[in-house]
């Protein structure tokens, strides 16, 4: 039986026997054995390691047979590198730097603190005897606090952004939080931390279709496969509905991962991982049903999922899906251009820190883009970087002051992109 191989640089490597021996554990090197190009991956996880000693390391495990082909580029000259060298340089001098960009004091303290709010106002809403009131407001506080511990823990969890040394907690924290979500970690973890940041913005890049069938939202996806609906603001009603307040965002993705997983074992043109049960997630999963069903109340339940909906939909949608990010395009192949050009950063201005500290550092979503492997407490600190750097390559950094100003762009963007859909369709 042929062995299925990584694919890096264009070239194959064999790391079966090196599995148990990775210092970021097996797991990842098991989730994406196969898949297409995995050079982003490996560049951007492996920015703060040694690089030149992991790259050697690599190179024992080359095979005599031709990769797929590389996607972009990664120049020593070119924006990437430039830009890796410089915030390494504020970091420090050592090789290796990666301990230096992971969890500080305050992230304990203020994740100790979002926990802690989030167990009593759900206890409150689900679980309590109290007011009806109280109960209702309670379930739209939890569930707004559940998606801030969602960017806060999970989001850099699934991204290695917690521990260095300490891999199999940062795949525990974000195990938690999808089994409670119902959501899937294997699952999140192809579509989220490989395909969409590999190749952000690309026909390879899931969350340009994810809207589908209702919003088109990338100029690059085919008009196949949307409905036609004439009205545009039934459209967007039917849409707003659907995407904010039933299923929404947040629910919705989960029950797509489900809904989709024997379709042809495909996702927006994503290999599914195989599905597997584990009683963590069986045991969570239960314990959300258990929690809505246990002194049912339709109205807190709504509230919970209206608050979740909204407040992840506000989070994800100034992220690439601003005017800005949808005409722009790079003028090279370089990796790290192709992440800034399809990204944008938003409520940057009087309350920049609180909303990073507050939902995870989503608003620094160029710098995140960037270097992934990063918790996002230390996204203010390299922001001037970042920005410097693009003024210095001549690459558009975009930024909005506020979550109202980004999502006007958004809606703005989607305005465009739909009535060029309609007239598509009736030519």
């Amino acid at each position: 039986m042929k062995k299925v191989l990584w694919n890096i640089y264009g070239n194959k490597y064999d790391l079966n026997d090196f599995l148990d021996n990775h210092p970021g554990g097996r797991h990842i090197l098991e989730n994406v054995k196969g898949d297409t190009d995995l050079t982003p991956l490996f560049e951007s996880y492996h920015a703060f390691g040694d690089f030149e000693s992991i790259k050697n390391q690599l190179n024992r495990y080359k095979v005599d047979e031709p990769g797929v082909e590389q996607i972009y580029n990664f120049d020593k000259n070119g924006f990437y590198y430039t830009l890796k060298k410089r915030v390494r340089e504020y970091f420090g001098q050592k090789k290796s730097l990666t301990d230096k960009i992971k969890i500080n004091n305050f992230w304990v303290i203020k994740t100790i603190i979002s926990i802690c709010m989030f167990i009593f106002t759900y206890s409150i809403a689900f679980f309590s005897t109290s007011i009806f009131a109280l109960r209702v407001l309670n379930g739209f506080l939890s569930g707004i606090l559940f998606v801030v511990l969602g960017f806060c823990i999970m989001h850099d969890a699934s991204h290695y952004a917690l521990f260095n040394k300490r891999n199999q907690i940062n795949i525990y924290f974000s195990q938690i939080w999808n089994s409670f979500a119902l959501w899937d970690y294997d699952l999140w973890f192809r579509h989220h931390g490989h395909y969409h940041h590999s190749f952000t913005g690309s026909d390879l890049d899931p969350d340009v279709k994810f809207m589908k069938p209702l919003i088109i939202k990338s100029p690059i996806n085919s008009t196949k496969g949307y409905l036609i609906i004439e009205n545009k603001t039934l459209l967007f009603s039917i849409s707003f509905v659907w995407f904010l307040i039933f299923p929404g965002f947040f629910l919705g993705q989960g029950m797509l991962y489900w809904m989709v997983w024997k379709k042809k074992g495909y996702l927006w043109n994503l290999g599914l991982p195989k599905l597997t049960f584990s009683w963590l997630k069986i045991l969570l999963g239960g314990l959300f049903i258990f929690s809505h069903l246990y002194k049912f109340n339709f109205w807190v339940s709504l509230s919970y999922l209206i608050a979740a909906n909204i407040s992840y939909g506000c989070c994800i949608l100034p992220d690439h899906d601003t005017y800005q990010s949808m005409i722009n395009q790079a003028k090279t192949n370089d990796w790290g251009e192709a992440q800034v050009v399809h990204s944008a950063n938003f409520e940057t201005k009087r309350f920049c820190d609180y909303f990073c500290y507050i939902f995870g550092g989503i608003n620094y979503q160029i710098e995140h883009h960037l270097f992934p492997s990063m918790c996002h407490v230390h996204y203010p600190e390299i922001a001037p970087i970042v920005k410097k750097t693009c003024q210095e390559f001549n690459i558009e950094y975009v930024e909005h002051s506020s979550v109202y100003d980004s999502l006007k762009d958004v809606i703005k963007s989607l305005i465009i992109l739909n009535k060029h859909n309609k007239s598509n369709k009736k030519s």
